[in-house]
């Protein structure tokens, strides 16, 4: 676990250095609910299309479920025109303690759109978008990068952020182009502290085992975990639980936090936790099978 790095972005005090990636599918309200328990300092919302959020509000905020217990919370937009995010961000004020900018998500389609990562070769384009939402809101505003589209470019991304009002900066330490595969530099994390005026998130590959070595080498404020914290929240507090009990507590406050049941999804985040157990095979098959909420609950009575 890292060590205790208190750090401010804007007004907000944050008492822990981690924060939990905006995993689009993944960051439902009940996932979000257990890494907070487990001691992320700095919560994050899935990435929201700004177009979607205005054009259907109330079904939007009913699946995301925002509730207080997992405050400070940072609410992600995502889109392709500069005048949406004002207007995106009048919605989920109330709930949001920081709204943050997406213009790292290398999915092939956001990129056709010209939003998320196209934003990293289209600089001014990006300063654009983030003076419309920072002069449209007194909430602090931070952005998601990467070290670039093709190739790294850090230090140029950074040198047009500082002319921008921005309270903080994730940088995920691959291209675009690499997705998630070849190892991230973290050398480019490390020259974007050296000439950022506003604290800098590391982001890529961070577990609880080098989040420590992360910070210290590239002096970054805080470290983003993403896809080690699937099925594994207690991560942020390097804690052990017993994944059977954690499978039916798990799905016990899903019933209570969720506004909006997703088969589809409780069964695979169940299908993330059971493991590492007798039996766990065998219980995620059960769970895949399962139809309904009420066969997924006896599936785990059964079980568990």
């Amino acid at each position: 676990m890292a060590k205790a790095n208190k750090i401010k972005i804007g007004k907000v005090r944050i008492d822990s250095p981690t924060a939990l990636a905006p995993m689009a599918g993944i960051n439902n309200a009940t996932f979000r609910y257990f890494c907070k328990k487990y001691g992320c300092g700095l919560i994050y919302s899935p990435m929201i299309h700004c177009e979607a959020l205005i054009h259907n509000k109330d079904h939007v905020l009913e699946k995301l479920a925002f509730s207080k217990d997992e405050r400070p919370l940072v609410i992600q937009l995502i889109g392709h025109k500069a005048e949406s995010f004002p207007k995106a961000a009048k919605i989920i004020e109330k709930y949001a303690d920081i709204i943050d900018i997406n213009f790292g998500c290398p999915d092939d389609k956001i990129i056709e759109s010209k939003a998320g990562s196209w934003y990293l070769d289209h600089l001014d384009k990006m300063k654009k978008v983030v003076n419309a939402l920072t002069s449209a809101t007194k909430l602090p505003v931070t952005v998601k990068i990467r070290t670039g589209f093709s190739r790294n470019k850090t230090e140029e991304i950074i040198k047009v952020l500082n002319e921008c009002n921005i309270a903080a900066i994730t940088i995920h330490a691959r291209t675009a182009k690499q997705k998630y595969s070849g190892k991230p530099c973290y050398d480019e994390i490390k020259k974007a502290k050296e000439i950022s005026i506003v604290p800098i998130i590391a982001n890529g590959d961070i577990d609880d085992n080098n989040m420590q070595e992360v910070l210290e080498y590239t002096k970054a404020d805080m470290v983003m975990i993403g896809r080690k914290a699937i099925g594994n929240p207690f991560i942020f507090g390097n804690q052990k639980v017993n994944p059977k009990k954690f499978i039916k507590e798990f799905f016990e406050e899903y019933l209570r936090r969720e506004k909006v049941y997703k088969v589809d999804e409780l069964r695979q985040h169940l299908c993330w936790i059971s493991c590492n157990f007798e039996g766990a095979a065998k219980l995620r098959s059960e769970i895949m099978n399962c139809k309904t909420i009420d066969e997924i609950a006896i599936c785990i009575k059964n079980n568990t």
